[in-house]
């Protein structure tokens, strides 16, 4: 018997062995899976309307993927905040006015990286390589809102995504109603510290209905490549606002992107302006063509340089 059964995993490997050789494919433990989430808990990834069961949450999609995975979201609007530790997951959305993640309530569920305020986020990404996210709408409006510019390093930040540490893409999606009456707020945040990176794609994008920051992208390690979004502010308002801010050394790239409407009616000289790019310590050789390579309407300041290098515009 013992015969027998070695000369089985001889045969099987010989035969593994020719299929690789001829060019013909193998299957792999890993192989990439997609999994589909339906409000109602049944769908294909062909057919939302199908018996067949699937997730009715995305979280447990999330917790069930492996690397490599594409969780495929039905239409439909989903009551959750969403947390992803893990590498290589993209969450993929049937379109910007048909999955919607749109929370009633949001909790606290991380912090600033080079200081520790709280963080209240939508989709939160942490501790993770390559997690994209596309054909989605992140709508904040029923959780929080309200207008408000508050002491931010005490009273924290509302987001709608938020890079911990990670890297990826936001795509096609829409990131709205991030709004609050005690926090400060930003539409999509990306943060390292001294010891770790972050880095995210942003693009072809709606960024809308901020009270505070379209895009927020800070840390000594933090890369943003930033093309082809609208960013639009609520001015003219009573208080600042910002479409993108770079800041403690991030750096990136800004190309194509429409910046309009952020105006404060009751500033009081340029530090209270609201202003379509900030770059506060940002790396100094950041885009020395901004006003050329992007399109501004109706800000008080196009873009602001402050203790950055200056370059030509």
């Amino acid at each position: 018997m013992i015969t027998n059964l070695k000369l089985s995993l001889k045969f099987g490997m010989v035969i593994m062995m020719l299929l690789a050789f001829c060019g013909m494919p193998t299957l792999s433990a890993n192989a990439a899976t997609l999994l589909v989430v339906d409000d109602d808990g049944f769908g294909t990834a062909s057919n939302c309307n199908a018996t067949t069961i699937a997730f009715s949450k995305i979280q447990d999609a999330v917790n069930s993927a492996l690397a490599g995975d594409t969780i495929l979201i039905c239409p439909g609007t989903f009551d959750e905040q969403v947390a992803i530790t893990k590498s290589d997951i993209t969450i993929q959305g049937s379109g910007t006015a048909l999955t919607v993640l749109q929370p009633h309530t949001v909790s606290v569920n991380s912090a600033g990286v080079l200081d520790p305020f709280p963080i209240a986020a939508i989709l939160l990404i942490t501790g993770a390589t390559n997690v994209n996210v596309k054909g989605l709408t992140v709508d904040g409006s029923l959780a929080d809102n309200g207008i408000s510019n508050p002491p931010c390093l005490e009273t924290g930040y509302y987001v709608g995504v938020y890079y911990r540490n990670s890297s990826g893409s936001i795509q096609s999606s829409h990131i709205t109603n991030i709004g609050s009456a005690t926090r400060c707020t930003s539409g999509v945040t990306v943060s390292s510290g001294f010891a770790s990176n972050a880095s995210l794609a942003v693009n072809n994008n709606m960024l809308d209905n901020y009270s505070n920051i379209g895009l927020n992208c800070g840390g000594p390690n933090t890369t943003c490549s930033v093309g082809g979004n609208t960013f639009q502010g609520l001015g003219p308002i009573d208080f600042s606002q910002a479409g993108i801010i770079l800041r403690l050394g991030a750096g990136g790239e800004f190309f194509g992107n429409t910046i309009v409407d952020h105006f404060n009616s009751q500033a009081h000289g340029v530090p209270q302006f609201s202003v379509g790019i900030a770059l506060f310590n940002a790396e100094s050789n950041l885009n020395p063509h901004l006003l050329q390579t992007n399109f501004f309407s109706g800000n008080q300041i196009n873009i602001q340089r402050q203790s950055t290098a200056a370059a030509f515009e």
